[in-house]
C-alpha cells in the first residue's frame, strides 16, 4: 500500500488517463490502416474478390476503432460525470474507487467531496496504457487533490480497508477483468463489507451488470437499479445501489 504522495519536480499541466483497451484499439487501427488501402489497390488492379475481402474486413475494423477513439477522447469523461452525478453528495464523503487506474473516477470524486479518496488497483497495463501508481499521483497533483488521495496497490477482493469505512464505492470497467470463478462476487462482497449504512455504490461494466452484479448486491440487502449508458464503446451498463441506513 502506498499512503503518501510521490514527490515530483513539476506539476503536470493536466491529468492524463490513458487509453482503454489499448492493445485491442491499436490492433483495430492497424488493421484498418493496412486493409483499406490494400483493398483499394486490389480494386484498381481488377482483383475484385481480394478487394472485397480486404475492404470489408478493413471497414469492419475501422468502425469499432473510430468508436473506441471517440470514447477515449470524450466518452470516458462523459461517463465519469454520469457516474458521479448518480451519487447524492453531501461534501464530506469517504470514497473508495475499485480498479482506479489513472484516477478518472476517484480523482473526479475528490472534486466533489472534502473527504479522503482511496484508489485501489493492481495497476495491470493490459487494458489501460500507462496504468501506474506514479501516473495516478501525477494526476492527483495536477488536480490539487493529492493530499486527500490514498493509493492501495492491492486486489479489489481484499482491499485491506476497515469495514464500513466508505460512504461511496465506485468502479468502472474492472469486475469483468476478474477471470477466476467467483471473483466478481468476492469483489462485490468486499464492496458490501467496506460500505457504510446509507452508502452508495456505482458500477459500470461491459457485461454481467444486470444478470450477476445486481442480483448479488440485492441478496446482500442493497437496493439496486441498472440502466444502459449511451455513447460508450464497447456498450456499458450502469448500476447504482444503496445500502439501507
Amino acid at each position: 500500500m502506498i499512503s503518501d504522495s510521490a514527490a515530483t519536480d513539476r506539476r503536470p499541466a493536466r491529468p492524463r488517463y490513458g487509453v482503454d483497451g489499448f492493445p485491442y484499439l491499436l490492433g483495430l487501427c492497424g488493421a484498418a490502416a493496412v486493409l483499406v488501402p490494400a483493398g483499394a489497390v486490389a480494386l484498381r488492379r481488377g482483383q475484385r474478390a481480394v478487394a472485397g475481402v480486404a475492404l470489408a474486413v478493413g471497414a469492419g475494423a475501422a468502425v469499432p476503432a473510430a468508436l473506441g477513439l471517440r470514447y477515449v477522447a470524450r466518452g470516458k469523461v462523459a461517463l465519469r460525470d454520469r457516474v458521479l452525478d448518480a451519487v447524492p453528495w453531501r461534501g464530506d464523503e469517504t470514497v473508495v474507487d475499485l480498479g482506479a487506474g489513472s484516477g478518472l473516477l476517484g480523482l473526479g470524486a475528490a472534486a466533489r467531496t472534502g473527504g479522503v479518496v482511496h484508489c485501489v488497483d493492481l495497476f495491470v497495463t493490459t487494458d489501460l496504457s500507462g496504468n501506474t501508481p506514479e501516473r495516478l499521483w501525477r494526476n492527483a497533483e495536477a488536480l490539487g487533490v493529492a493530499d486527500r488521495t490514498r493509493v492501495h496497490r492491492t486486489d479489489v477482493r481484499a482491499t485491506g480497508l476497515p469495514g464500513s469505512c466508505a460512504d461511496v464505492v465506485l468502479s468502472s470497467l474492472c469486475l469483468h477483468n476478474l477471470a477466476d470463478a467467483g471473483a466478481p462476487a468476492a469483489a462485490l462482497d468486499e464492496v458490501v463489507r467496506i460500505l457504510r449504512p446509507g452508502g452508495t455504490v456505482v458500477v459500470t461494466d461491459l457485461a454481467h451488470v444486470r444478470d450477476e452484479y445486481a442480483p448479488h448486491l440485492e441478496r446482500r440487502g442493497l437496493t439496486v437499479r441498472t440502466q444502459r449508458v449511451p455513447a460508450t464503446f464497447p456498450p456499458q451498463r450502469l448500476l447504482v445501489a444503496r445500502r439501507p441506513g
